[in-house]
This record gives C-alpha cells, structure tokens and sequence, in this order.
C-alpha cells in the first residue's frame, strides 16, 4: 500500500526540462557571484571605514 503511495506520487513530478535546468543552473551560479562580489565590497569599504576611524592601517 505504501509503496504504491509512493509510486503514485513519484509518477506525478514534473521534472524540468535539460533547457530550464541549464537555465536555472546559470541564474543560480550568476546570482552566487553577484552576491559575493557585492558582500565583499561592502566588507571592504566597512573595514577601510572602521581603519580610517580607528587610525590603524
């Protein structure tokens, strides 16, 4: 009964297409860089900022 369940469910996903897969797996690599990049500027005007009130190098 169980398995059958399973089966019945399994046999209703859609899965995406090698396009949209290919798609969602550039957006996704594109963002992570994004993100990262920005992050990392904001870090490093934060840590100039907080050197330049701290007068340290």
């Amino acid at each position: 009964n169980y398995l059958r369940h399973v089966r019945s469910e399994a046999s209703q996903i859609v899965w995406p297409t090698r396009e949209e897969s290919t798609r969602y797996t550039a957006l996704v690599i594109i963002l992570s860089l994004t993100i990262g990049l920005y992050l990392s500027t904001v870090d490093t005007i934060f840590l100039r900022l907080l050197n330049l009130v701290l007068g340290t190098n």
